[in-house]
């Protein structure tokens, strides 16, 4: 059975591993709604239509012992960890011994309880909102040389829900090799133009999806125009799609995506 073991900060400087005596864990998860109930009408309107379900934001619990004489120094030390990292890598450990994070961030930081019954023990309750989907530890990656405009290529995940953790770097083989870059997702539906075009070979333009934003090679930022009727700027699906491009005809794509769990 999985359970969560670390929280650590961003960068990895800070890592608290979560103490195991006698632990218990539990995660709450529910869905987010838009429900309407108009007066005089049986029950009520639901607003997402037929979209897919949206996760909402996830509660974690976790409780364990500590004992004296060394628990005092142990809960300043996990008290001053959680507030020292903020939002950072909640990790979690599978049955098979993989392991996932996500972001999160700590609500509880560090609550215990004492009884006269068992002076030596400490009761310490720890609490995170988890703040995205599980991602695996490592990347995946897609190398592909583009030499036509449009190019269609096969892009296979491994993870179980869509994944918008993803970097897409192009870089041009040729001087006039990328002009104005476009990415489809077939499977998806969704898609964005990369405003820039290269004068050099080995210039590269650079697409964190996550964040929306992208770069070329002098460190400029590049605008990013999205598909039409698109809510979100790009994403990978879970198992085969087809990706298309279009505005390379000298290149090297590559794509590095992070697979997804619910």
């Amino acid at each position: 059975m999985r359970y969560i073991v670390r929280f650590e900060s961003v960068d990895g400087a800070f890592v608290l591993p979560l103490p195991m005596r006698r632990a218990e864990q539990e995660e709450g998860h529910t869905a987010r709604t838009a429900l309407e109930r108009p007066p005089l009408m049986d029950y009520g309107i639901d607003m997402q239509g037929g979209a897919r379900v949206v996760a909402d934001i996830a509660e974690i619990r976790h409780r364990a012992v500590l004992l004296s004489p060394e628990s005092d120094d142990e809960l300043d030390a996990l008290r001053a960890l959680l507030r020292r990292i903020g939002r950072g890598r909640l990790w979690v450990k599978l049955s098979d011994g993989t392991e996932r994070w996500a972001w999160a961030r700590a609500t509880d930081l560090g609550s215990y309880q004492v009884a006269s019954a068992q002076p030596i023990e400490t009761g310490i309750t720890v609490g995170f909102v988890r703040l995205s989907d599980w991602f695996a530890a490592t990347e995946s990656e897609l190398v592909a040389s583009i030499t036509a405009s449009p190019t269609d290529i096969v892009v296979t995940t491994s993870g179980l829900i869509p994944t918008r953790h993803v970097t897409v770097e192009i870089e041009a083989t040729a001087p006039d090799g990328v002009v104005n870059p476009t990415l489809e997702n077939r499977s998806s539906v969704t898609s964005f133009t990369a405003q820039v075009a290269s004068t050099a070979i080995g210039q590269t333009v650079m697409v964190d999806v996550l964040a929306a934003r992208a770069r070329r090679w002098d460190g400029q930022e590049v605008t990013l125009i999205p598909g039409g009727n698109q809510a979100e700027l790009w994403r990978l699906e879970p198992g085969t799609q087809t990706v298309r491009i279009t505005g390379v005809t000298s290149g090297i794509l590559r794509l590095r995506w992070r697979d997804a769990y619910p």
